[in-house]
């Protein structure tokens, strides 16, 4: 049945391509001679964006102390900021007619996981690329469920509907339909998007990292502590899961101690804090 999944995937056409705007932004981006401005021209040529920027830069996160132009609300919030909030926003968007799943607790799941994944990158010894690849990565950890609705919405909507959550759903899935939704996920990012090697590697190893690139290994990790963290403390996307999802040799492979599990817990806190003020939810 796999292989029959991914073919249907490959010659589907009406599934959402990747947003402009994110495209024109990587290529400025993988421009060394790019600078603030340059981003900035691009996310302007998206109102809607460059609006949801400006309210996110006159947030609470910020103090609420208010700009009142584009252009200092992009110098408030910087390079990588805007860049993770325009992949937000953007990914978030390509996706918001599927009407099987409840998309804003889906979309607030993904963003705080990818928060907390890059949060957590300071307790252990993993480098800075690791770490804002399991920003952007854990942002779509979760996208190859969205991916089975549009290609089989009833098959799958029956299967979560008698999942009863004694396994984990990556292993439920494997056993229904013969790939899970991480293996789905990363085949549409890859084949569809056409996205980075890395980005598909961690997505794809989020519930089992094993990696020959270190970048690509850790980041899977981070994103599989702080999804499990952030499904743990009841911030899921709708779907109950086994405990037995997480994997305690993972958290020993990064390294974490237990003794930072309560600053941990107060970083998840702020991660969704984070995430609901990004995409105006509660």
């Amino acid at each position: 049945m796999k292989e029959k999944i991914l073919k249907e995937l490959e010659k589907r056409v009406d599934i959402p391509a990747f947003p402009n705007v994110l495209a024109r932004l990587n290529l400025i981006l993988n421009d060394e001679n790019a600078d603030l401005d340059d981003v900035a021209k691009v996310v302007m040529l998206d109102p809607v964006l460059s609006g949801k920027v400006l309210s996110y830069a006159n947030s609470s996160v910020f103090g609420n102390v208010k700009v009142d132009s584009f252009s200092t609300a992009v110098a408030r919030l910087g390079l990588d900021e805007l860049k993770k909030i325009a992949y937000s926003l953007k990914v978030k968007d390509v996706f918001v007619k599927l009407d099987m799943v409840d998309i804003h607790s889906f979309w607030k799941h993904n963003l705080s996981v990818a928060e907390l994944s890059q949060r957590l990158a300071r307790y252990v010894n993993v480098s800075e690329a690791s770490a804002n690849l399991a920003y952007f990565s854990g942002l779509m950890h979760d996208i190859g469920i969205i991916v089975f609705f549009y290609i089989m919405p009833g098959a799958y909507l029956d299967f979560l509907e008698n999942f009863d959550g004694t396994l984990p759903l990556e292993q439920a899935e494997m056993e229904a339909f013969g790939i899970d939704h991480a293996e789905l996920g990363a085949f549409f990012l890859e084949k569809k998007w056409n996205l980075p090697v890395q980005i598909v590697g961690a997505v794809r190893g989020h519930h089992l990292p094993v990696s020959t690139n270190a970048d690509i290994q850790n980041a899977a990790g981070l994103i599989h502590i702080a999804d499990s963290i952030c499904r743990s403390q009841g911030f899921s996307y709708g779907v109950e899961c086994s405990d037995s999802s997480f994997r305690s040799e993972i958290w020993e492979m990064l390294g974490f101690s237990l003794d930072d599990v309560f600053s941990i817990i107060k970083d998840m806190e702020e991660a969704v804090l984070k995430a609901e003020t990004i995409l105006g939810i509660s």
